[in-house]
């Protein structure tokens, strides 16, 4: 498979390879890899989300996950990380800077 991209996205890629020490097609299999893993679950989670909907679960769930600790952050790779209750998007970066 042929990937065309701008020259800057290209540049960015290549600048970003550079930084990690790596060859720039491993990062794009690694962003096609976490980008249909995150398209599968998503499509998991609302399937859930509508068979939930559909028993009349849904508004149980959601109390349940409303009365969860925390906030949850993606990362800019695509990570998922926990925060303490009342953290803020600023938290968040910091901590993944």
């Amino acid at each position: 498979m042929e990937v065309n991209l701008s020259p800057e996205l290209e540049a960015k890629l290549n600048r970003k390879a550079a930084q990690e020490g790596r060859d720039s097609q491993s990062l794009v299999q690694e962003a096609v890899e976490r980008l249909v893993s995150y398209d599968e679950w998503f499509v998991r989670e609302v399937e859930k989300g509508l068979a939930a909907a559909d028993s009349g679960d849904f508004l149980e769930s959601l109390r349940f996950d409303m009365k969860s600790a925390g906030v949850y952050a993606y990362t800019p790779r695509g990570d998922v990380i926990h925060l303490p209750e009342k953290a803020s998007p600023i938290a968040g970066r910091l901590c993944c800077a």
